[in-house]
């Protein structure tokens, strides 16, 4: 088999886009990659060519070998069917194949070819001329045929029954793992809903104890405030010089140890009103200077007096939170209750009140695309 090679040959000049002026890249690389992959096809092919020449030429070696084993084999059921003649004629016989041996091949497809063409009627009647009477040897040879027909039927019965009994074995195999299988299935079934029913039980006694703890944690804390309360009603006692006097209340008691933190900087009136302004620091009293079932302040000269060396706005607010916690009025009450609603609004809405002050922003500033403001 003739094959050709083909040679690429290409300049290595790189061209340039003549718009953008992007330099493509060289293609010799590829020419050489192209002419690698066709010399590597037509290896292939020559290697392909030598294996098939090398597989019909062993085949037609096999025919021939094929076609002088038939006729080796019907030369010696020739033999064996015809009487024995004499010596000379026994061995020109024995001479002719090997005289003939190379044409056998050729006689055998020619009298293949030949008796092919001949009529049915003729050839039985040649062949009943031409056949002498069975010789022992047919008779053993035809007797030995059938038993061993014979043995070979029983043998394939046997092996019938065999592959009927393995498959019916096999299809009992099948059923009985199948229908353990599907225990199996049923009893994880079973066995996964028991599993549920007990974690559900499981997570309700564990809500119902968590409630009997949060219950028993609550009549606790209640237990203890009493005792609490029960204990501060009896420390909260004062005694004074002039007779016992006893003051029950926590109220009561912060007002009067209170006291003396705010001295009077001037000369106590009833008439003068309260006033929470940050300028009127030093002249605020306490409430307990109002009421009149309350001694004047000449009375608690007896307790101690530290000096003031805090500024006034700590003063004051330190003032106002005591007032709230001890004696809350609905200035201070709705005050404190509009900063927390104002604080708790402007932490939930903050983006909206964000867009809306940028909205603002945008409406009344003068907005230059250019510069952004």
């Amino acid at each position: 088999m003739s094959t050709t090679t083909i040679s690429l040959s290409m300049t290595s000049t790189s061209c340039q886009c003549p718009q953008c002026g992007f330099n493509l890249e060289n293609q010799s690389a590829i020419a050489l990659d192209a002419q690698n992959q066709i010399d590597d096809l037509q290896a292939q092919v020559r290697l392909l060519n030598q294996k098939a020449t090398a597989a019909v030429d062993k085949w037609a070696d096999y025919e021939d070998e094929i076609q002088a084993l038939r006729a080796q084999a019907q030369q010696q059921t020739q033999a064996q069917l015809q009487p024995q003649p004499s010596s000379p004629q026994r061995e020109q016989r024995s001479d002719s194949p090997s005289r003939f041996s190379g044409y056998l091949p050729v006689q055998n497809r020619l009298s293949s070819f030949l008796t092919s063409r001949k009529s049915t009627p003729n050839l039985a009647q040649a062949q009943a001329q031409s056949q002498p009477p069975p010789s022992p040897s047919a008779v053993e040879l035809t007797a030995a045929l059938t038993r061993e027909q014979a043995l070979r039927q029983a043998a394939e019965g046997k092996l019938d029954e065999a592959s009927g009994e393995l498959e019916e074995l096999s299809a009992q195999l099948f059923q009985q793992a199948n229908e353990m299988v599907a225990t199996e299935r049923k009893a994880r079934a079973k066995l996964e809903e028991r599993v549920e029913v007990l974690e559900r039980r499981d997570g309700e006694k564990r809500k119902r104890l968590e409630r009997l703890e949060g219950a028993v944690q609550r009549i606790e804390r209640q237990e203890q405030q009493q005792q609490r309360k029960c204990e501060s009603r009896s420390r909260f006692t004062v005694r004074e010089r002039g007779g016992r006097l006893v003051v029950r209340g926590i109220r009561r008691y912060v007002r009067l140890r209170t006291g003396w933190r705010f001295r009077r900087r001037k000369t106590y009136s009833h008439s003068q009103t309260r006033n929470t302004d940050m300028g009127e620091t030093s002249n605020y009293y306490p409430s307990r200077f109002r009421h009149p079932h309350i001694p004047p302040p000449d009375l608690l000269d007896h307790l101690p007096s530290l000096p003031l060396k805090t500024p006034d706005f700590e003063l004051w607010i330190n003032e106002l939170w005591h007032d709230f916690l001890i004696e809350p009025t609905p200035y201070l009450v709705a005050s404190t209750i509009t900063y927390l609603g104002f604080i708790l609004l402007v932490g939930q809405y903050w983006e909206v009140m964000w867009k809306v002050e940028w909205f603002l922003v945008k409406l009344f500033v003068p907005w230059d695309d250019e510069s952004g403001f």
